[in-house]
């Protein structure tokens, strides 16, 4: 099973708060970016990036979790690693 250290989930939950709340409109202004921007403490690109991924489906806990030296780094699998897991059960 795959696990994450608090810092790093309480990241990710804070996060998905934001983005989930920005996918509830139709349309995102630079305003609305620039705030959700400031909060997570990324730059307003990093938002969009987020939020087209959150919108495309793929806002998973897997994508949640990787930082820059974790799974994306590393070049993990964590999908296919949840996958199997999953599947084994």
């Amino acid at each position: 099973m795959l696990t994450a250290p608090p810092e790093i989930w309480g990241l990710a939950t804070r996060r998905a708060e934001v983005i989930s709340r920005l996918a509830t409109s139709a349309t995102v202004g630079h305003a609305a970016a620039g705030t959700a921007a400031a909060e997570l403490g990324v730059s307003r690109r990093q938002v969009y990036a987020m939020l087209a991924r959150w919108r495309a489906g793929s806002g998973l806990a897997s994508y949640r979790l990787r930082t820059r030296c974790t799974a994306a780094s590393t070049g993990a699998d964590v999908n296919g690693a949840q996958a199997e897991n999953i599947s084994r059960k």
